[in-house]
């Protein structure tokens, strides 16, 4: 005669996503075809569907995003110049998100205060595409910055001398951390201003 655990492990099995649908849910063959669910279903790839992403209005300053808040959309809105701070990049290893403007003001992107106090200031790294010229505007002046050590970065805000009065609404960043540095790729109306701290 089996043992109770050898009993158990029977009655265990791989189960088609038909059979856990209509059919015994119990955890046990939840949990046995969890990773094998593809293969005994003809071999089809299942789709994720319906997966949406949190979405948070940075609405104060100085406002902190959270690493539990990782893969949100950050909308910052506010009736004067915000500073999103990051982070701390020791805490932040696979941490994700994007930040969008939907204002004119000149907001502030920095890392956090634990790591200017660690000393690990100068680890945003990445690129920034521009277009400068107004709104809607298809313009010679379009182009691209390099982010290469630094921590802070300055939203080209409206009243800084061009002629677009649009600057920063729908610009957005999408920020990725490795546990070192943080990865920033940007789409932006005007080019923003880079600082080493």
């Amino acid at each position: 005669m089996y043992p109770y655990n050898a009993i158990k492990y029977i009655k265990m099995a791989i189960k088609s996503v038909n059979f856990l649908k209509t059919q015994n849910r119990d955890w046990d063959n939840v949990y046995d075809s969890f990773l094998s669910i593809a293969p005994k279903d003809n071999n089809t790839v299942q789709t994720l569907k319906g997966i949406k992403r949190e979405v948070i209005a940075v609405n104060s300053t100085p406002f902190n995003a959270q690493v539990s808040s990782s893969g949100a959309i950050y909308v910052v809105s506010h009736s004067s110049a915000v500073t999103f701070s990051l982070p701390a990049t020791g805490d932040s290893a696979g941490v994700f998100f994007t930040l969008a403007g939907r204002d004119t003001n000149a907001h502030i992107i920095s890392q956090s205060s634990g790591d200017s106090a660690a000393g690990k200031q100068g680890a945003l790294f990445g690129i920034i595409n521009h277009v400068s010229g107004g709104a809607d505007a298809n313009t010679a002046n379009s182009g691209s910055i390099n982010i290469f050590g630094k921590s802070k970065i300055t939203f080209a805000g409206a009243g800084d001398g061009t002629a677009d009065d649009q600057e920063g609404s729908g610009d957005h960043y999408r920020f990725e951390c490795d546990g070192t540095n943080w990865y920033v790729t940007a789409n932006v109306s005007n080019p923003p201003a880079l600082a080493a701290k």
